[in-house]
């Protein structure tokens, strides 16, 4: 039904209105000559019915035939509005030129985002897409998406997985990016199972091997807690893979002091902005090369269709190394408060916190002194052959 109505709407419509003489024979007449009537209704003497504008005009001969006077009453679409702005001809090129526009630029990709990424920079990801075609202004019927995620994954190593999604004028690329294996000993290598730190035992539980210590004892670090070798009632051994886990008591200590060389102090500051029009960069100022910039983007979007116009805010830092003259007293205490908070949540997935301490070491310094009592798995598997080796080379 609405390709009907645009079909009507493009070659225009004519409602009209007819009076007296025999409406039913205006009718026949009508359907004899094969003129469209729809929306037809007749009360008494009167008939309202829509037609085309071609039958409107063939209406003259069937009225006089059947004696019904008949008048228009609306004319109605594209044709008839062309008419009525004849004299704005530049008004209406202008509406259909950006009709065509508007189709046009909803065929092109105007940004491009960036999901997913933690220590990969965006700028090096949109580079690798940029290089396979996925940029701002390409046609996304150009765009081979595939080709896009196999030449983003080979450019960085980093990323394990990559897929360009289009949407609208928009492509946004996924990411996820590699995560480091912990070592896997192998169940068949023959093991140790060594204290990682000293510690008061408190639970030792073996699953494979020979036990070396007992619950209550205290033990080094270094030292074999279950050992991998076993030996028989017959007294020959044989070694295994040793299992198990020891929770013990241990004392943990941070020293923190703040490594200054990892900050960095903002001194000028410049802004330059820029305009980009169906994908070429208007510069509205001259460059200029800082250590440091961020960059703000500011699409123009029309009902949820990005346009071809936008304009860019780069702002640049100038960096400077930061040193104890930037800084007063509880500025530095603050960053040894930063450092240490890193290093505490670190710890807090390893073991439990029972007894804490924490205070500045010495007034004035912002060296902060951390000591607590924690219950934790000390016990590290530690192949056979590596702790031999490693305990000759100590001897």
């Amino acid at each position: 039904m609405w390709l009907v109505r645009w079909i009507r709407l493009f070659f225009g419509t004519v409602s009209f209105k007819g009076q007296g003489g025999f409406l039913s024979r205006f009718v026949n007449l009508c359907h004899q000559k094969r003129i469209p009537l729809w929306d037809l209704e007749i009360n008494g003497s009167e008939l309202s019915a829509q037609t085309s504008v071609n039958g409107y005009k063939r209406l003259r001969q069937a009225a006089r035939k059947s004696g019904v006077r008949v008048h228009a009453v609306e004319k109605s679409g594209i044709p008839f509005l062309l008419h009525k702005n004849r004299a704005r001809i530049g008004l209406v090129a202008g509406l259909f030129l950006s009709v065509a526009l508007y189709a046009v630029c909803s065929q092109c990709l105007w940004r491009i985002e960036v999901n997913g990424n933690r220590t990969v920079r965006a700028e090096a990801i949109l580079a690798a897409a940029q290089a396979s075609g996925v940029s701002r202004g390409a046609w996304k019927h150009n765009v081979d998406v595939s080709a896009a995620e196999i030449a983003v994954r080979r450019s960085i190593q980093e990323i394990s997985w990559v897929a360009v999604n289009l949407r609208g004028s928009t492509a946004v690329i996924e990411v996820r990016e590699q995560v480091e294996a912990p070592p896997i000993v192998e169940q068949d290598t023959p093991t140790h199972l060594v204290a990682a730190r000293d510690g008061y035992v408190e639970q030792l539980h073996i699953e494979r091997g020979t036990a070396l210590v007992k619950n209550k004892e205290a033990v080094e670090k270094g030292e074999v807690l279950i050992s991998g070798i076993v030996t028989k009632k017959d007294e020959t051994t044989y070694v295994v893979h040793a299992q198990g886990s020891c929770v013990a008591r241990t004392q943990r200590e941070l020293r923190i002091t703040p490594d200054l060389s990892e900050y960095a102090v903002i001194g000028s500051v410049y802004k330059q902005n820029s305009l980009y029009f169906f994908g070429v960069e208007i510069p509205v100022a001259l460059a200029k090369k800082q250590s440091f910039s961020s960059v703000t983007e500011i699409d123009v979007s029309l009902s949820e269709v990005l346009l071809p116009i936008g304009a860019r805010k780069n702002v640049s830092y100038e960096l400077t190394a930061l040193n104890d003259s930037f800084l007063a007293k509880d500025e530095y205490f603050l960053l040894s408060c930063s450092s240490f908070y890193e290093a505490y949540a670190a710890m807090m997935e390893e073991c439990e916190m029972l007894d804490e301490q924490l205070r500045e070491e010495q007034p004035g310094t912002g060296t902060l002194f951390w000591r607590a009592d924690c219950r934790e798995n000390i016990a590290i598997e530690v192949p056979i052959e590596e702790y031999l080796a490693d305990s000759t080379h100590k001897e």
